[in-house]
């Protein structure tokens, strides 16, 4: 028998708490589903625990949108460009090894001047110069450095 009227209705359903109910089961999924183990996702291996990035917050977009891209192990030339070129996976013109987001951040012997600071400041803090402590959010010194890398090697723009 249908309902009469919109008393009625109200008293048997109520849309909004059916929504809070629905929203919380989905976000409660999501964060299981983020923690059960997969190491074989790039952001994974630098958040291990869902949550809010408090280092996401950058003076500039460019940065933010940078930061994501990194974190995310996604970046103009290591994916993106090469399937375009339909030249994947890309190489490093300077070490002849496969580009990734890892490789210009810690290897790439083209940035090794511009890297040395941000080395430097990871040791003198008893830090190791990882994708994880560059890219995490527990150091956000470091964010900041990795930033001054960045526009130092004239990636900032590239990324």
């Amino acid at each position: 028998m249908l309902p009469r009227s919109a008393a009625e209705l109200e008293g048997t359903w109520n849309l909004r708490q059916d929504l809070q109910s629905c929203l919380s089961v989905i976000i409660s999924s999501d964060k299981l589903l983020w923690q059960s183990p997969c190491d074989n996702l790039h952001l994974h291996t630098i958040k291990r625990i869902l949550g809010e990035w408090a280092s996401s917050n950058r003076p500039t977009r460019r940065e933010e949108v940078v930061l994501a891209l990194l974190r995310m192990g996604c970046a103009l030339p290591t994916h993106m460009l090469p399937h375009i070129a339909n030249t994947f996976p890309p190489q490093c013109s300077t070490c002849n090894v496969i580009l990734s987001v890892e490789h210009i951040l810690l290897h790439c012997v083209r940035y090794r001047e511009e890297r040395r600071p941000l080395a430097a400041h990871c040791q003198s803090h008893g830090l190791p110069l990882t994708q994880t402590t560059l890219l995490g959010d527990e150091h956000p010194d470091v964010v900041d450095r990795l930033m001054i890398y960045l526009t130092e090697a004239k990636l900032i723009r590239e990324l």
